[in-house]
């Protein structure tokens, strides 16, 4: 136990003991004597007043104790006595006496007292230090606040006189430095901080041999090595500290690592071992760095050496401080495509304009699909142009505002927001989900803060996927409903898988219960009742209402996803026990002309279309495919009723069941996509609004979106045609996806809309664009009311940033490209998107090296290739492709691994013919060409597809010749090929280098591969890393490695192999290649998720392999790790045909250290890795190690990597040096970069350098991903 908690408890015990406890006097009521203290309560017992029958008091009382209670009476007594009582007190003899002293915070002090007749009473005259003190025992804890003084008075209760004390409150005495290296025979001076000032230090008994001079407390160590303590004792308030002084030839202090590497604006603390840790920086650059104590903050872009001196010893260390900005690339404002957000519409501040909140979940604007929600407010002419409020999330993927709702949850008259985030990580874990709800109130746009707050229960339960308010059990006040698509029920006996289900929090006085009154989760009808099973999905959507009449509300819930996204939706009622215990209605998209992606359900909408006081249900079936075309969409009106008259529900009811419906005319109108229920009349009943996102009038833009009116029919259904028609400005708007009512928002007498047009270009690629729509009289289509001079389209601001575009994915040193002399870099970003092909097509860009390094502008930007499309990813992989054709420079290949391999390519391409039938994901792998001067062509020469659907090629790497042609070769990576072994096998193939033709681009398909091979088990990901090798065994053929992170073999979960691939076919080398197989023994380890051969560590004229594994662990951590596994020790090992199972063996050598572990939890470590060419003088490598969830900067989840050096001319400490060199710290102004997921390594000129990439990164904007190129010292 802490000392100053031991204290406080024995001060709380001693105060205690000190007071009055009432109690009956006596040994049994009223048991009480004249004369006699029973209770020790300090009171005589005749005339206690908490005696219950006291005696009066007699004459023979003595009146020897002040405390006697017959201090009134004057009969009994002469009055001549010093004890009476009727006497005034006489002065304390002896004086009271009361001593002064000193103490330090939480310190114990019992104050030490003297004179009077001992019955003392303690208290503060003044207490500045915010002590405690016990009023009898004169126990005293000082407060915390310190160089101050608590003023003590003391009175006894015997007699009569006072005195002061005065207790010094000083801070603790501490020493510097409390623990110090230094050299034999070395000296150095002590320094105090605090105390009181007076103090004394004693050398304690050691093994160092040192002495002490007492009068300054200088130290001089002797000329052995040892340790000993010195103790130093605070004289006035008795604090103690012991300092330690280690002596030994190695305690010069030196920086660790010894080149820090900062991202513009980002900080870190110094690693210094020796000396004593009280450090003065001298930077010798200045404006580069900004130094405070032990950290540097990055203040732009440069180098600078910095002194490091020892404030005690004196002696120095050199630390190099290189501060570096990302490459530069143009990445414009795009969108992401998600379409679950909502419009709501209600006034929130009730000046009598309807407001707008329009979430969007796929909003850049604090994160990468963070997620925004914006209210923007009513006023006379329809909506103010900027939001007055927005909502947002700072995690990565939160997607704010997929659930979307109001309502009254204390019946106060303020409505509430709720906001519901699915792919949130709450403490149950990742896509758990939460949901938010802001309280309404006067003068107010919703509380700052929210006032309800609720999650998931488990891991990718996608709770707040939808949300609803209603009054489910008519109390009166709204009651919340929260969808959780892929929960499960959990307490039953069997446990099913993604039934879904939605859930019920009741609304009180004080708010909505933190608990959930009830859950229903997913079921399906049947004769024998409601069966619970996999993968229903209930949940996705919700709609509320009374559709029964029985003054309850009622709930709609869709699944989309049932049966291949056909979809089904079923009906709850509410009641005064809330929702019904199954569902009293359920209908389902599925039949048999369906084939999966109908979405029926997706959408809902409830509300009273025909005036007979039942709510009405409509169904969106927006993938509906129509009369032969293709996602025409539909909407399928239900009228309400008593539902549960014709008994219990046994089966689905069809949409042919409808009693009104709407169904697209032609292919991709999208009809059914968002639905409302509303007054656009001003008349009752309520009308139908419906959008089809890629509808249009009659006349006007093809394909812009167009939201259809239906007005209400007392009585009857809305008609066959609708009754005005709202259309987008531009073909491929997606105008409609969003709608609220507004009603006459600017007083024309027309009701008006707020519409989003959800993939409008105006601000940025599909970035979409809020609207505020004045319908107006004759108002239809697109026209612009010219005629007014009113665009009846009136655009709000919408403010996203760009985002997502993932630059650093391939990061890759790619050769001299360029004839120059230097090595260039290839950046790519597989999420790019640009105008004319959005939606993930992907970039990559071409950064040339130069004596200084490389350039931070690209020199080529590779984005518009005659194949490149929308959700290719190219990118998604780059690598130096050594020659592949055999002129002498090097080429370089790109991966684009969802390309879709066409059956017809144009005369552009040299053999057209070549690739066969269509094959959707096989993936590609394009081949540019280096070129003798200026720069490579943007179209490559070659095209190398794979051979599967779902083939998915991502990985590659080059610079080998596997079959000793004289021209270089490709092995490839699918870690996501399916194969016979099950998902994910992964599989690796070789592509040979050959001649281009001058007359295309050169196809390859099956028929060019010269080795293929699958993993050995499903989820084994082979081919997740790729790395070439140099010809291992001298026969003429070079060799490759792979590896399969997640490979189970040798009874290690998880640990992950590395497949050693020796190559044949060539003069002098094997027929048939052969493998072997190495693993670390490690479960969980993921070795392999890594590889890297750019370098030669150990000097013997062959690159060597480093291998990463993030999984590792170390004492319950998972800390990953990166192996070295020599090429001396790779040629060593056995190999067998591909038909064979080799014998397994271990990842890497002995005789040396050929391991380095991380030291943060889930830092990931070992998720990439680099060998970097030239590191040390002789040419000979280092290695670069990734830690993209690590804190290399201090800062947690900044991301970063670590360089450590490999000895060769030292026995005993062969291998891998534990100490980094060199760190680049990520970027630490903002969580979770990313930086270190990507890494390279080369030398340009001579010099080393590395590029780290992070997907996620900031440097070029907020959750854009970047690429580094570090400059790394020898």
């Amino acid at each position: 136990m802490p000392r100053s908690l031991c204290l406080l408890l024995v001060f709380a015990s001693a105060h205690f003991v000190g007071c009055a406890v009432e109690s009956s006097e006596g040994s049994q009521p009223g048991d009480c004597q004249d004369d006699v203290d029973n209770d020790n309560d300090g009171l005589i017992d005749c005339g206690d007043e908490g005696c219950s029958a006291a005696p009066d008091c007699t004459g023979d009382d003595d009146d020897s104790t002040a405390a006697d209670d017959d201090d009134s009476a004057t009969g009994d007594d002469d009055d001549s006595a010093a004890g009476d009582d009727d006497d005034t007190l006489k002065a304390c003899a002896p004086a009271l006496s009361l001593e002064s002293t000193s103490t330090y915070p939480l310190g114990l002090v019992v104050l030490s007292a003297s004179g009077g007749t001992g019955a003392y009473r303690y208290s503060f005259v003044e207490n500045n230090s915010g002590a405690l003190l016990n009023e009898l025992s004169g126990s005293y804890i000082a407060g915390v606040n310190t160089d101050t003084v608590d003023l003590i008075e003391l009175l006894d209760a015997g007699c009569e006189g006072s005195t002061q004390a005065q207790i010094e409150v000083n801070p603790v005495l501490s020493v510097q430095p409390s623990h110090i290296e230094v050299l034999p025979g070395q000296a150095f001076t002590y320094q105090t901080v605090g105390g009181s000032g007076s103090y004394s230090c004693t050398l304690q008994a050691g093994s160092a041999g040192g002495s002490l001079d007492p009068s300054d407390c200088s130290y001089q160590a002797g000329g052995g090595e040892g340790s000993e303590g010195v103790l130093f004792l605070d004289l006035a308030t008795g604090h103690e500290d012991l300092a330690w002084v280690v002596v030994h030839q190695d305690a010069a202090p030196r920086a660790v690592p010894g080149q820090l590497v900062l991202s513009a604006g980002s900080h870190q603390r110094i690693g210094m071992i020796g000396g004593s840790g009280h450090w003065e920086m001298s930077p010798d650059s200045p404006g580069v760095i900004d130094v405070n104590s032990d950290q540097i903050t990055a203040l732009s872009t440069g180098h600078t050496s910095v002194s490091v001196s020892d404030r005690f010893t004196g002696l120095q260390a050199t630390l190099n401080v290189d501060v570096i900005a990302p490459q530069q690339a143009p990445l414009p404002l795009a969108g992401e495509s998600i379409q679950e957000g909502h419009a709501v519409s209600t006034d929130v501040n009730g000046d009598g304009y309807m407001d707008v909140i329009m979430s969007s979940p796929g909003a850049n604007y604090d994160a990468y699909r963070g997620g925004l929600a914006m209210l923007w407010l009513g006023n006379g002419d329809g909506l103010d142009a900027s939001p007055a409020r927005t909502f947002s999330k700072s995690g990565w993927e939160d997607q704010m505002g997929r659930g979307l709702a109001l309502g009254d949850f204390e019946a106060d008259g303020f409505v509430d927001l709720v906001i519901g985030s699915p792919l949130e990580d709450p403490a149950a874990g990742t896509n758990g989900g939460q949901v938010q709800v802001y309280s309404g109130g006067s003068g107010l746009l919703f509380s700052a803060d929210p006032t309800f707050i609720s999650a998931g229960d488990h891991s990718y339960d996608y709770y707040g996927q939808s949300v609803a308010a209603c009054d489910i059990n008519g109390d009166g006040y709204d009651d919340l409903i929260v969808g959780s698509y892929d929960d499960e029920d959990r307490e039953g006996l069997t446990t099913y898988t993604n039934q879904g289900s939605i859930k019920v929090y009741l609304g009180s006085p004080s708010g909505l219960d933190s608990d959930a009154y009830q859950a229903r989760y997913g079921m399906l009808p049947s004769a024998t009742g409601w069966t619970p099973v996999n993968t229903i999905r209930m949940g996705y959507s919700l709609a509320t209402g009374d559709l029964n009449n029985d003054g309850f509300c009622d709930v709609a819930s869709g699944s989309y996803h049932y049966n291949s996204n056909d979809g089904a939706v079923f009906l709850y009622t509410g009641s005064t026990a809330g929702l019904s215990l199954e569902p009293v209605a359920a209908w389902t998209g599925a039949s048999s002309t369906s084939n999966g992606g109908d979405h029926f359900g997706r959408h809902l909408a409830v509300g009273d279309l025909d005036g007979d006081n039942f709510d009405d249900l409509i169904v969106g079936e927006w993938g509906h495919d129509a009369n032969g075309q293709t996602n025409a969409g539909a909407a399928w009106l239900f009228l309400g009723r008593n539902f549960g008259a014709q008994g219990p529900v046994i089966a689905f009811d069809s949409p042919d069941s409808a009693d009104w419906s709407l169904v697209g005319a032609n292919g991709y109108d999208y009809i059914g996509h968002e639905l409302v229920i509303a007054d656009m009349d001003g008349s009752p009943p309520l009308d139908l609004l419906v959008s089809g996102l890629q509808e249009e009038v009659s006349g006007g833009t093809s394909n812009t979106g167009a939201v259809q009116i239906f007005y209400g029919v007392q009585g009857g259904l809305p008609g066959t045609s609708p009754d005005l028609e709202l259309a987008g400005q531009a073909n491929g708007d997606w105008f409609g996806m969003y709608v609220a009512p507004l009603g006459d928002a600017d007083g024309d007498g027309s009701h008006d809309l707020f519409v989003h047009a959800h993939r409008d270009s105006s601000l940025g690629i599909r970035i979409g664009m809020p609207n505020f729509v004045a319908t107006g009289p004759g108002l239809s289509g697109d026209d612009d009311d010219s005629a007014s001079g009113v665009e009846p389209i009136q655009p709000l601001d919408f403010v996203v940033s760009s985002m997502g575009q993932m630059m650093g994915t391939g990061s890759s040193f790619v050769g001299d490209v360029n004839s120059d002399g230097y090595e260039d870099l290839v950046v790519t970003a597989h999420r790019f998107d640009r105008e004319d092909a959005p939606l993930n097509s992907g970039a990559a860009w071409l950064y040339l090296g130069s004596e200084s390094g490389v350039e931070a502008q690209p020199a080529l930007t590779l984005l518009n290739y005659e194949r490149n499309s929308g959700y290719d990813e190219f990118g998604s992989g780059a690598s130096r492709a050594g020659d592949f054709n055999g002129d002498g420079i090097d080429d370089f290949a790109i991966s684009a691994r969802y390309e879709d391999r066409p059956s017809n390519f144009s005369g552009n391409y040299a053999n057209s013919g070549q690739c066969g039938d269509n094959l959707n994901n096989s993936g590609a792998i394009y081949i540019f060409l280096g070129v003798a001067s200026g720069l490579p062509s943007t179209e490559p020469a070659f095209a190398f597809y794979g051979s599967y659907t779902n083939h998915r090629l991502e990985l590659v790497a080059g610079d080998f010749d596997f079959n000793g042609d004289q021209y270089d070769d490709l092995v490839i990576g699918a870690p996501q090929y399916d194969g016979a072994a099950g998902s994910d096998t992964g599989s690796v193939l070789v592509v040979l280098g050959r001649p281009e033709d001058s007359n295309g681009t050169w196809l390859m398909c099956e028929g060019d591969i010269a080795m293929s091979f699958e993993g050995t088990g499903g989820g084994d990901d082979l081919g997740k890393s790729v790395a070439s090798l140099d010809d291992l065994d001298g026969d003429g053929c070079d060799e490759f490695a792979a590896g399969a992170p997640d490979n189970d073999l040798t009874g290690f979960n998880n640990q992950g192999a590395v497949y050693l691939f020796w190559g044949a076919g060539g003069p002098g080398c094997p027929s048939q290649p052969e493998y072997s197989l190495l693993y670390p023994y490690d479960n969980n380890a993921r070795a392999g998720y890594s590889l890297s051969s750019s370098g030669d560590v150990d000097g013997d004229g062959l690159r060597d392999l480093a291998v990463g594994g993030y999984g590792v662990q170390r004492n319950g951590d998972t800390v990953g790790a990166a192996w070295l596994a020599t090429s001396s020790y790779l040629a060593s090992l056995s190999s067998t045909g591909l038909s064979s199972s080799p014998t397994p063996q271990p990842l890497v050598g002995t005789g040396g250290n050929f391991t380095v572990r991380g030291s943060v939890h889930n830092g990931l470590f070992g998720r990439a890795v680099a060998l970097v060419a030239d590191l040390q003088v002789d040419g000979r490598a280092g290695l670069l190690v990734g830690e993209p969830a690590g804190q290399a900067a201090g800062t947690e989840q900044s991301g970063g990597a670590w360089l450590y050096e490999f000895i060769i001319d030292d026995p005993a400490n062969y291998g891998l040096v534990a100490d980094p060199i060199a760190s680049f710290g990520g970027e630490n102004f903002r969580y979770n970069s990313y930086l270190g997921e990507q890494l390279g390594g080369c030398s340009i000129d001579g010099q080393p350098y590395g590029v780290i990439g992070g997907t996620r990164a900031d440097g070029l904007s907020t959750d854009a991903g970047a690429a580094y190129v570090v400059p790394l010292r020898r």
